[in-house]
């Protein structure tokens, strides 16, 4: 049998929430995906 697996692309808040509530009320493994910063855009924060 397959896993069944969602990609959810954006870590925000609402791609947290989807993924929570994929593993708390479903069998689908919950994959995220966000776009990792680079130092330059680090140290402007």
């Amino acid at each position: 049998m397959c896993q069944k697996i969602a990609i959810i692309v954006g870590a925000g808040s609402a791609g947290l929430t989807a993924a929570y509530e994929l593993l708390k009320r479903t069998d689908i493994y919950p994959l995220y995906l966000r776009k990792a910063m680079s130092w330059e855009e680090f140290s402007e924060l």
